[in-house]
């Protein structure tokens, strides 16, 4: 019984911890685009300097 629960919380944790290196992954992706780029993907500096503001675990990712 203990075990299913064990698994259970490793299986959250592991969630958590791919969703943060996912997030950092993107994080230093966005603050390295050139403006050309930003624009490109149709954001302006401004709101990707509010998207990086934000806590990683309050980031809307997509996919």
């Amino acid at each position: 019984m203990g075990g299913g629960v064990q698994m259970k919380g490793l299986a959250w944790l592991m969630r958590v911890w791919r969703d943060w290196r996912r997030r950092r992954y993107e994080h230093g992706l966005l603050a390295g685009m050139s403006a050309a780029q930003l624009q490109d993907v149709g954001i302006t500096r401004a709101d990707a300097m509010e998207e990086l503001a934000k806590p990683w675990w309050r980031r809307n990712t997509r996919g």
